[in-house]
């Protein structure tokens, strides 16, 4: 029967069980392909601990280039993780005529158009099913059986560990803290999880997703994340009331033939932040108010003699609510709507809670200011499409009496 001749690099947790696989299933594997595969080196770093199998010692080494350069091995799996030296390691296999396999999600975001180019010039096949939700499997899927469909949207949990973490926040109501480290004990988070509490191995893997279906290349820097280190019980309990769960989603939507950019919101609690904000919209406010003066005097006067009668720290803007959830989304935005609903389903959502909410024009005086944009993450191509103010009473006329009313509908407080 015919011998196929591997050589893995890393002999880590994802190494150990690939060598683990393939010696149980051996003779399974042999069937189904009609010859065998056989592991003639490894090489790690680390070639002393147990790893709980058995490996000939001879088939180990720490020169992976004693792999790479073998001349009887004819595919080479890298299983070390990293950008380098795993990069050097497979555009030197690839270009020794080798074909290779990885599941190395953060290498093939980052460099993956760099690899497949060697791979296409060197007539060599590159396996990356691993990469992305291995178990599934979803990379043939969007290869093969997906590929004369055209896909406009991804939506989906792409990471274990996170979702383990959130699903025992939320069944057992612990602390994030706690529950991560009760994951590392049983092995459902690395040592060092922050790529997967972070989304960074989320967006990694998106970053993978995207190059197959969209046809170029979305490097990880071009994705917004965020992660769940600041998710507390607290929001889980409110995620509750309204029926919803709380998870770490990888999102992907085409409008009009371009990546559509994600809405999202960032909460401020901070009354440090807060009174930043006030300064900066401060000046802002107060020439809106002046423009009227003439327009219409009698609001203004009431406006003004309420400011006046306001204690220190004068906040005439964001009325001191106790929190302020920000609602940012593409600067250049093709569909105001979508902007409009979310914020009202936001308010309602509040007041099925029995809290007061409020939205404010007031985005705009923000705009600019670099020390508040940097607080927010603002990147270049966002806008503040203005926040809304939540933890009031329901009863807050002195709030109601400030704002200046338009003729004609508003959005008011509910």
């Amino acid at each position: 029967m015919e011998k196929i001749k591997i050589g893995i690099i890393g002999l880590g947790t994802v190494g150990t069980g690939v060598v683990k696989i393939l010696q149980k299933n051996r003779e399974l594997i042999q069937n189904r392909l009609g010859a065998c595969i056989e592991i003639v080196r490894i090489a790690d770093l680390d070639i002393v601990s147990d790893r709980g199998i058995a490996i000939d010692s001879s088939h180990l080494t720490v020169d992976a280039y004693a792999i790479i350069n073998d001349p009887q091995i004819s595919i080479i799996v890298e299983l070390m993780g990293g950008e380098e030296p795993a990069a050097t390691f497979l555009l030197r296999a690839i270009e020794q005529g080798k074909h290779v396999v990885t599941a190395n999600k953060a290498l093939l975001s980052t460099r993956g158009a760099e690899i497949f180019k060697a791979a296409y010039d060197h007539n060599v096949e590159i396996g990356f099913e691993g990469s992305v939700c291995g178990g599934i499997p979803l990379i043939r899927a969007l290869k093969e059986g997906l590929v004369a469909n055209k896909i406009t949207s991804i939506f989906g949990i792409l990471n274990g560990t996170a979702n383990y973490v959130l699903t025992r926040m939320t069944e057992e109501g612990k602390e994030f803290d706690e529950v991560l480290a009760e994951a590392k004990k049983l092995g459902y988070a690395e040592a060092e999880p922050s790529l997967d509490v972070n989304g960074i191995d989320t967006t990694h893997k998106l970053s993978i997703l995207l190059s197959l279906v969209y046809g170029k290349k979305i490097t990880p820097d071009e994705i917004y994340t965020e992660g769940i280190t600041r998710v507390r019980p607290l929001d889980i309990e409110f995620a509750k009331e309204l029926g919803y769960r709380i998870k770490l989603l990888a999102i992907f939507k085409e409008e009009n033939g371009e990546i559509a950019q994600p809405w999202r919101f960032v909460v401020v609690e901070s009354s440090e932040f807060r009174q930043r904000l006030v300064q900066t919209a401060l000046p802002m406010w107060k020439g809106f108010f002046e423009n009227i003066k003439d327009k219409d005097p009698d609001n203004y006067k009431k406006v003004m003699k309420l400011y006046e009668a306001m204690d220190e720290p004068k906040d005439p803007i964001y009325y001191s609510a106790p929190i302020i959830l920000f609602v940012i989304g593409p600067a250049d935005n093709p569909n105001p709507i979508s902007c409009a609903l979310a914020c009202e389903n936001i308010m309602l959502a509040a007041y099925s809670l029995g809290l007061g909410s409020c939205y404010v024009g007031f985005g705009s005086m923000v705009k600019g200011n670099s020390e508040v944009a940097q607080a927010l993450e603002l990147k270049d191509n966002e806008r503040i499409y203005g926040p809304i103010l939540l933890g009031y009473p329901k009863d807050m006329p002195e709030a109601d009496a400030l704002r200046w009313k338009k003729k004609g509908p508003t959005v008011k407080w509910i």
